[in-house]
């Protein structure tokens, strides 16, 4: 289609498809509302939402004024379906007739309770080029879509979190923006906005990453790593103060566990399209050093916290992505391994064959390649101790292992 259309052409197609947009046999009498917590849903193709297809892509050819007048009428149509396609076309006016395009955004905002319609109105100021450019705009845009999530009393949609998300990180990286900065410290008590903040921050500091080298770029993403462990403290901070039992703190055990989590996948196996990847030793050492301050945060935040409590499942996490960093820093992480089995050893850490064999691997590997760190006294005892924690939950070769310790030193 497009300008392979000659004009009789173009005329004709654009001439039934409004014929079908206008039929009064597609018209839907009844608003249909929808709910944010689905953006993908099942329809069957019409006449009517056919033509709004057509439409978009005769718009986007030609830059027909009437056209584009009957898409932003459909942008508001009775029909979820017609809505969410016409609202596809949405960019497109960012170029064409700007004022419309935030007036269109600032009303279906506010009015939009589809998912799929409101994911579509994401999407449209997603475009790096709008966000650089008319950045005031999108900072506003941010806040209130914000301000209508807080207010919406059941679940969204995890793809809406995810592209709001990623807007507001594009603020901060690319136009050192304030306001997105005060949106995230703002809403760093908001769970879901947490999990999505925290899975597309690793995935943006990726050092499998191509353009991600801390070699040369030490002080990359620093305001993002700041982010995180500000995160960390205040969610601790959360946790200390309700001092009451362990389902209270639920949700923030929660949060911590997905960045531990998401951390061990972003430091041993690189992050979706980069997993996998490899870097060198020298690279990899650039980013831990910028990571370690976020690790031990959580480390002695654990510590503090009801005299050293972690959720079994996150120490399993935890003390992979430790086996793998060891060799970059053998001794502070074998002091960061023992606070972690200490504080995962009251919820059953300990008990697990799995973790077990995780230890088992760490031990071998001193004793093989890094016996030496041994000789200083709070090494061997950061050692016995993690052994001693699997002994008493009956392992026999945690025991094997310390009484081989402790016949070598």
């Amino acid at each position: 289609m497009g300008k392979q259309l000659t004009i009789k052409q173009k005329f004709i197609i654009k001439k039934i498809a409004l014929q079908y947009v206008r039929d009064i046999n597609y018209l839907t009498k009844d608003y249909e509302s929808g709910e944010l917590n689905q953006t993908v849903r099942g329809y069957g193709p019409n006449a009517k939402n056919v033509s709004v297809l057509t439409l978009l892509r005769l718009m986007s050819a030609f830059k027909d004024k009437e056209i584009e007048d009957w898409v932003i009428l459909l942008m508001s149509d009775n029909e979820q379906i017609v809505r969410y396609h016409a609202l596809k076309g949405l960019k497109y006016f960012w170029n064409q007739r700007k004022t419309e395009y935030w007036n269109i955004i600032k009303n279906r905002c506010i009015v939009e309770t589809d998912g799929m319609c409101f994911n579509e109105i994401l999407l449209a100021v997603y475009p790096h080029e709008i966000i650089i450019n008319d950045k005031e705009n999108v900072e506003d845009f941010c806040l209130s879509v914000m301000e209508r999530l807080n207010a919406y009393k059941t679940k969204i949609a995890p793809e809406i979190w995810k592209v709001l998300v990623v807007i507001i990180l594009k603020l901060i990286i690319y136009e050192d923006s304030s306001e997105a900065k005060a949106i995230v410290y703002s809403n760093i008590n908001v769970n879901d906005f947490c999990r999505s903040l925290i899975f597309e921050i690793t995935k943006v500091i990726d050092p499998y990453r191509e353009n991600n080298d801390y070699i040369e770029e030490p002080e990359k993403y620093k305001g993002l790593i700041i982010i995180l462990l500000d995160l960390v403290k205040i969610r601790y901070e959360k946790m200390r103060i309700k001092n009451l039992d362990q389902d209270s703190k639920y949700d923030d055990f929660k949060i911590i566990d997905h960045l531990i989590q998401q951390l061990y996948y972003t430091v041993c196996h690189g992050k979706v399209s980069n997993k996998d990847r490899s870097i060198s030793a020298n690279h990899k050492l650039a980013f831990y050093k910028k990571i370690k301050p976020l690790i031990s945060c959580i480390v002695e935040q654990s510590v503090i916290l009801h005299n050293g409590y972690m959720v079994a499942h996150t120490g399993y996490y935890f003390i992979q992505m430790l086996n793998d960093l060891f060799e970059l820093d053998p001794e502070d992480i074998l002091d960061f391994s023992n606070k972690i089995v200490l504080c995962s050893s009251k919820s059953g850490f300990t008990s697990d064959r799995t973790t077990l064999g995780e230890i088992i691997k760490l031990t071998e590997l001193i004793i093989t390649d890094y016996k030496e760190i041994l000789y200083k006294k709070n090494n061997f005892s950061n050692l016995i101790s993690i052994l001693d924690h699997f002994s008493n939950s009956g392992w026999q070769e945690a025991m094997e292992m310390t009484w081989r310790l402790k016949e070598a030193f």
